[in-house]
């Protein structure tokens, strides 16, 4: 064999590692003159693949045992009429089962805990004003407004309001003019 014909080809002819492991199985595939036919070349080595010579090869490969074409549709063997009222019966027993695993959350209470605790179970009624009031000159009355004259300690009260100003308390006795003298000093 020859280097030209070596780059020509795409199987490795000058591979004399591989020449030597097959060497066993070329004996039938020489001419003559001892050359390799190309018979070997086109249909290969005989028991490389498969040690049984002879046996036919088999008709499916691999791929197409291991990939089937998806069949076609099957012929309707149920009705529109019962497949929409399955469909309708599926998605009613569906959403009870969701309402009876998720039922919907509880109406909120928008109840703050002043208007919870302190309402009030009675009729409002307005009493009826026993005289006028007016809001400007009117005393606010209070606890010490009712009780001024019983508490200990409080200075002269001298005029309608009890709490206005009163400097009695610190205005000298000499300084007092037609006015009453503090706790009943004559």
């Amino acid at each position: 064999m020859t280097a030209s014909t070596n780059l020509k080809s795409k199987t490795l002819i000058a591979n004399w590692v591989e020449e030597r492991q097959c060497a066993h199985l070329e004996d039938d595939n020489r001419k003559p003159d001892g050359t390799l036919s190309t018979r070997l070349h086109r249909e290969g080595h005989t028991g490389i693949l498969s040690t049984e010579r002879g046996v036919a090869m088999a008709a499916s490969t691999t791929v197409k045992d291991s990939y089937t074409p998806p069949p076609p549709p099957p012929v309707r063997t149920t009705g529109k009429r019962q497949d929409m009222l399955r469909q309708q019966l599926y998605e009613m027993v569906s959403s009870q089962v969701r309402e009876e695993f998720h039922p919907p959350p509880p109406p909120m209470d928008y109840c703050s805990t002043t208007k919870k605790d302190f309402s009030r179970d009675y009729d409002i009624t307005k009493v009826p004003p026993t005289r006028e009031h007016d809001v400007h000159t009117d005393q606010p009355v209070s606890y010490w407004t009712e009780n001024i004259t019983a508490v200990t300690g409080v200075t002269q009260v001298t005029h309608q309001s009890p709490f206005c100003k009163n400097a009695a308390f610190s205005t000298p006795i000499e300084e007092y003019l037609d006015q009453s003298k503090p706790h009943g000093i004559a």
